[in-house]
């Protein structure tokens, strides 16, 4: 971009227009299509109304009939919003978009419900803003308030009511209000269905982050910034709201802490949303963002941002981004003494270029625009020492100062509009009374009299007003304060909660810990019972089979000896040894396991001795267990130590009591 000069103002036109009047749709196709395809097609009684001028009365008259359907009205307004937006956005438009505003107006004349609702004034706003400017819109929104009432349902036309409202409120420089009206359309948006209760918070948030930021009380607008990402995310991580939160949590990070690398990595994540977006425009306003963070401490990354900036800007001819882009040029230029900004892929402009398209955009400027322009060509043409630079000095030193009396005019003009409006009602009665008794002396008199009562009442009432929108500033201040400090409480109660809910969650484990061990320990007692009603069992087969021996032994039964051999190894000890090897298993379930997994070679006999040994028999008890000598028995432990790789310092006993410790 070698050059920046006055040509902000020229665009290019078209030759066809919108809606296009050759492709009209019949009433039968029209409702052919799906909802959302008729939602993004202009009504073909509107379509001809608009192209068809013969017969545009006619047609209009059908269109307006489809609003008595009541059901259909919200509907049927949402689809005239849309089209006013497309007709706005379209360089062709224009003529659609005047013909909707007429159309609005022949609405309002039908129907006054539907002129009173909620619903049409946020669509009239709209058109006013688009078509006449901030501050009659702002003026129609305050008349029609008179018709809701104090309180208003939680719905989106309400939500977006509100947001109208602090957006008027802004444009005044009234922060106070636009933040009470905000908290009214947060209160809204809590109470919306999910998910647009999150969404829709999280842009109000967004927006008590914008309007803290702008009465430069960082610390609530970084707040609030947090708060916005919070609710966008994860849900919402590629909308826009998302991206505008982390520009001001990026502003206000920056002028907190000064850290310029934590404020480029949250607009690095604004910019790749606008990416994904396809938002270009966005993405290139925060270039801007980031030249400013840039401006103290690296000026070569300032231009860089600043230049792709201006470039898109002009390129695409937003002419609403020109004058911050080049007033941001001229600071840089200024504050390091330089004669040219350059790039790194050589684009350049000269701080001549930037004065003489800062020069060319004071016509079209509005005047707080106006002011900041001439503030930086004052400073300009004051550092230039040739005679012509001081007669530009001059003028707009004298431009300057006529400037920021008119905007002085201007802001003053609004506080007095009220009172203009309720004298000149005053002044009219009262002309017309003298008019009406000018040959009565005395109702003259009394006709001044009153006037002058009037007169009294409205300074009087004046001054109330003024007391009053004191007191409301107050309240709206401390409304604002406790809404802040309900939001810290929720979120205390919130982390409280949460708290007892783990203690809840620690607890209840613990019980069941608890009663888990007492069951265990429940069925290990009747394990224990289990297995001394096996030795009883045992001790009276023992006495079944001394008996049974005895009887053998008797001089009548011949070889007997087999038979006995039988009977103490195989029937009733085999039976028993098997039921407390069962019983073992069942009360410590991984000790044969663990056996095997020590040696694979055991017998039977081996892990019989093992599991006796776990149940603390000694070797007597085991000897009479197995009507064995106490000799075998401890040739057997030997022989079970050596097969266990057990060290000669540690015994037997010892060994199996440690398997059972570790299980």
């Amino acid at each position: 971009m070698k050059y920046i000069l006055v040509c902000f103002l020229i665009y290019s036109s078209y030759a066809y227009t919108y809606p296009d009047c050759s492709a009209a749709l019949s009433i039968h196709e029209y409702k052919k299509l799906t909802t959302e395809n008729q939602y993004r097609t202009v009504h073909p009684y509107l379509q001809k109304a608009f192209c068809n001028l013969e017969n545009r009365e006619k047609y209009t008259k059908l269109f307006l009939d489809l609003f008595e359907e009541k059901s259909k009205i919200s509907s049927r307004l949402d689809h005239l919003s849309y089209l006013l937006y497309q007709s706005n956005m379209k360089t062709n438009g224009t003529s659609f978009f005047e013909f909707l505003g007429e159309l609005l107006n022949q609405i309002e004349l039908k129907d006054k419900d539907i002129a009173k609702g909620i619903h049409f004034t946020n669509l009239k706003f709209t058109y006013l803003r688009y078509n006449s400017g901030v501050k009659e819109a702002c003026n129609f929104l305050d008349d029609q308030t008179r018709f809701f009432g104090k309180t208003l349902p939680n719905t989106i036309k309400s939500y977006n009511f509100f947001l109208k409202r602090s957006k008027c409120a802004d444009s005044h420089n009234d922060y106070n209000s636009s933040i009470f009206y905000l908290m009214q359309a947060l209160k809204v948006a809590q109470n919306l269905d999910y998910p647009k209760n999150r969404l829709k918070t999280g842009h109000v948030l967004k927006s008590l982050s914008s309007s803290y930021y702008t009465l430069k009380d960082y610390e609530n607008s970084e707040i609030y910034a947090d708060s916005a990402i919070g609710i966008f995310l994860p849900e919402f991580k590629h909308k826009i709201g998302l991206a505008v939160s982390y520009e001001f949590k990026a502003l206000t990070h920056y002028q907190l802490q000064k850290e310029a690398e934590t404020a480029m990595e949250y607009f690095q994540k604004a910019q790749s949303i606008y990416k994904k977006a396809d938002n270009s425009s966005r993405y290139h306003f925060v270039e801007r963002l980031k030249a400013k963070v840039h401006l103290e401490k690296n000026p070569q990354l300032a231009t860089e941002s600043l230049i792709n900036s201006i470039n898109y800007f002009y390129t695409n001819k937003r002419k609403i981004h020109h004058a911050p882009g080049l007033l941001l040029a001229h600071s840089i230029m200024q504050r390091y003494q330089l004669q040219n900004l350059k790039s790194e892929n050589g684009t350049a402009f000269s701080h001549v270029q930037v004065i003489d398209s800062l020069t060319g955009l004071l016509a079209v400027e509005n005047l707080k625009n106006k002011l900041k322009i001439n503030s930086a060509l004052v400073d300009y043409y004051s550092r230039l020492p040739n005679n012509d630079s001081v007669l530009k000095y001059s003028l707009m030193q004298n431009n300057y100062q006529k400037i920021s009396n008119q905007l002085s005019i201007e802001e003053k003009q609004a506080n007095v509009d009220l009172y203009l409006t309720n004298y000149d009602k005053k002044q009219k009665l009262a002309t017309l009374n003298i008019i009406n008794e000018e040959h009565s002396y005395q109702i003259k008199l009394l006709s001044t009299s009153i006037c002058f009562v009037l007169i009294s009442l409205m300074s009087y009432y004046i001054y109330k007003r003024k007391q009053k929108q004191v007191l409301i500033t107050k309240l709206q201040l401390k409304e604002t304060h406790y809404h802040k400090l309900l939001t810290e409480h929720r979120l205390k109660e919130n982390l409280m909660r949460s708290k007892e809910k783990d203690e809840d969650i620690l607890k209840l484990a613990y019980d069941n810990e608890v009663k888990r061990k007492q069951v265990l320990q429940l069925q290990l007692k009747q394990k224990q019972l289990e297995v001394e009603a096996a030795k009883l069992e045992k001790q009276s087969s023992e006495k079944l089979l001394g008996e049974v021996l005895s009887a053998l032994k008797d001089k009548n039964v011949n070889d007997a000896s087999h038979l006995i051999k039988k009977l103490q190894t195989n029937e009733v000890i085999t039976k028993f040894n098997n039921s407390l090897k069962g019983l073992l298993e069942s009360i410590s379930p991984h000790f044969m396991s663990a056996l095997e997994e020590i040696t694979p070679n055991l017998t039977e006999q081996d892990i019989l001795y093992c599991v006796l040994l776990r149940q603390k028999y000694n070797t007597k008890e085991i000897s009479t267990y197995l009507n064995i000598s106490p000799k075998s028995v401890n040739q057997h432990k030997y022989r079970l130590k050596k097969k266990l790789f057990i060290a000669k310092e540690q015994t037997l006993n010892e060994f199996i009591s440690n398997i059972d410790k570790t299980i």
